[in-house]
């Protein structure tokens, strides 16, 4: 249990830190530690499948979601139980809320870079 409170731990500390004033990344890389953390063999090869998937220009998104797609039926195989595998999809389950409450901010930064390149160009 007290692996499972750490992942969640993990995950809110690197989407909403204090030092940045709550906005922070999606935690897709702090999910992927944990699970290498804790599974090894299946986090590695999940991983090695992600990379894999990134080499033709596939979206981040989708590759990341065809691994650990493959990650859960790996260490459901090596004996992790449908406890385990349930937080796991609940963890995954957290990383389009959390670009859900993104989207405004990135928008806001899109719309300002847009102006700005305008402007720049314009002077030019």
């Amino acid at each position: 249990m007290a692996a499972v409170r750490g992942a969640g731990a993990v995950w809110l500390g690197h989407c909403f830190p204090l030092w940045l004033g709550l906005r922070g990344g999606v935690g897709q890389a702090a999910i992927t530690g944990y699970i290498v953390a804790l599974w090894p063999i299946p986090g590695a090869i999940g991983v090695a499948m992600f990379l894999l998937l990134r080499l033709p220009p596939m979206l981040f998104n989708v590759s990341f979601a065809i691994a650990f797609v493959a990650f859960l039926g790996l260490t459901y195989w090596r004996g992790n139980d449908w406890q385990g595998i349930l937080w796991l999809v609940g963890l995954i389950l957290l990383l389009p809320i959390k670009k859900l409450i993104d989207m405004p901010r990135q928008k806001r930064i899109l719309d300002q870079e847009a102006t700005t390149a305008d402007t720049e160009e314009s002077a030019a």
